[in-house]
């Protein structure tokens, strides 16, 4: 993470966009997945397996799951449905991973870190190293799914238990005065942005600064859609056995889109969690190759603006990340016929 101090951003025709300029109307939903939305509520850093109301902790981002549906798939193994609907949900539910807000509106700034707990390893631990037996097969005593859940209930425990930290007086109001130094440090302590690691191949931070003191961040997200969105639709028949065919090219973008939404709604939250600012500008820049010539075709594919008064309210385990994303300040070119086209950077001068 790279993260610049330089003065000013300048929005030009972004300051006045229309609300919802482009991809209205498009429906959410993945071809050949079933989603839904843990009923329990959002714990952090944690997906949903679809069709068990179970939980499970994220411990893999896009790509980790991209490729263990490829390997699932290599080796004709039965968990490649599974794999395959967990890989989908990572992909369109990254924004739920992003910390809660904190209320910088008290007298006293206090927060929780998110590292993971000690009942949650412990219950990690006894997923990855159970291996069902061929009887447990046989037998339909596979204990997967009972191990998933005791994840959950580890996490639910250690979050109990998790401790609270107060900022001292110095450092709160250093933050709260919006020094470029004290928003660096803050960020740092708390490990901020690092749960999307895995979720896009880079981004960077630039605070605009005025007099020394932070109006606004620009957020640069690298990404490659090409090598991070599953281009397959992976289905089971009635005799058990693994069908896979590829997606066709609407349908592929429209999960593109789901992805682009998730991502971006991911970071302005993390963003928003983490600083006391109003607004959070996006750009995206994408990194696939040109099916035409071969090459990296970078170009830059969003260019957003989001605001604490739009998202603050908001429950991030319940929200559609299309439509509040398309209801952003944005610029895109998108079709789902035509994929992605070029927009103007938002640039800070």
């Amino acid at each position: 993470m790279g993260i610049n101090f330089r003065k000013r951003i300048k929005l030009g025709k972004f300051a006045n966009l229309n609300l919802g300029k482009t991809g209205a109307g498009v429906s959410f939903g993945i071809p050949g997945a079933r989603l839904s939305v843990n009923s329990k509520g959002r714990t952090q850093a944690t997906l949903g397996i679809p069709g068990t109301g179970l939980s499970y902790t994220k411990v893999l981002g896009t790509k980790k799951t991209k490729k263990k549906v490829a390997k699932a798939l290599d080796n004709s193994e039965q968990p490649a449905l599974e794999s395959y609907e967990e890989a989908l949900y990572a992909l369109s539910h990254i924004h739920t991973e992003a910390a809660d807000f904190i209320n910088f509106n008290g007298p006293i700034i206090r927060y929780q870190t998110r590292e993971v707990g000690p009942l949650q390893q412990q219950a990690l631990e006894n997923l990855e190293s159970y291996k069902p037996s061929f009887f447990d097969n046989l037998l339909k005593k596979d204990k997967t799914n009972e191990l998933k859940q005791k994840i959950y209930d580890a996490i639910e425990e250690d979050n109990k238990n998790r401790e609270w930290h107060t900022l001292d007086k110095s450092f709160q109001e250093a933050l709260m005065n919006k020094e470029p130094q004290a928003f660096n440090q803050f960020l740092e302590q708390n490990n901020a942005f690092d749960v999307f690691d895995d979720d896009c191949e880079s981004y960077s931070l630039e605070f605009d600064i005025e007099e020394d003191v932070v109006n606004g961040l620009l957020i640069t997200i690298h990404t490659n859609i090409q090598e991070d969105v599953l281009n397959q639709v992976v289905t089971q028949n009635s005799n058990g056995a693994i069908r896979t065919k590829k997606l066709s090219i609407a349908d592929f973008n429209e999960r593109s889109l789901a992805y682009i939404s998730s991502l971006v709604l991911g970071f302005v939250k993390e963003a928003l969690a983490f600083l006391p600012l109003e607004e959070i500008h996006v750009n995206v820049n994408d990194h696939s190759l040109n099916a035409n010539t071969g090459l990296a075709d970078q170009k830059n594919i969003v260019a957003a603006e989001f605001t604490r008064e739009q998202l603050g309210k908001l429950n991030f385990d319940a929200i559609n990340p299309i439509e509040v994303f398309t209801q952003g300040a944005i610029d895109i070119d998108f079709d789902k016929r035509k994929g992605w086209g070029p927009v103007e950077l938002i640039e800070v001068d």
